[in-house]
């Protein structure tokens, strides 16, 4: 059973860990395509050899490849750039409806996916020095994304 407290607005979220001890979070807060998908929040932080890499530009972008999604994620600094792409391999949802107060019998509704992912693709560039990490210096990477969408007031 899950329970959500409202309002609850749309996002993307991943954590992912790497084979060789690296991991990685996305997380962007957004309110849909009805607006232009205007971030409210956003960025990547990825860890490496005892150094944290935050970049706050960042895009996310949903492909559907039949029932499970593929995301492709990108941001991009002054310091570095990164790319990858998050493949889910399985899918678990919630919906949550709720009354909206006052305004009768409107409802406002929110659904969440969890999917459990791996990491492919993986491209790392560090501008400064121009080296480049893949999946292949890192190990497979493992984890969780979300995605949801809809507002729950």
């Amino acid at each position: 059973r899950v329970f959500l407290n409202a309002p609850a607005l749309p996002w993307y979220w991943g954590i992912f860990h790497f084979k060789k001890g690296s991991s990685l979070t996305y997380f962007k807060i957004h309110m849909g395509k009805a607006i232009g998908e205007f971030p409210l929040k956003k960025d990547i932080q990825f860890y490496h050899k005892g150094k944290l890499h935050r970049i706050f530009d960042i895009k996310v972008r949903r492909k559907d490849n039949g029932e499970l999604p593929t995301f492709k994620v990108s941001g991009e600094n002054k310091e570095a750039k990164i790319s990858f792409l998050v493949e889910a391999y399985s899918n678990s949802w919630w919906k949550f409806r709720k009354k909206i107060i006052g305004v009768l019998p409107a409802k406002s509704t929110f659904t969440w996916h969890e999917y459990p992912a791996t990491i492919k693709k993986f491209e790392f560039i560090d501008k400064r020095t121009g080296k480049k990490l893949t999946e292949k210096e890192l190990g497979t990477g493992i984890g969780n994304a979300e995605q949801s969408f809809g507002i729950l007031i």
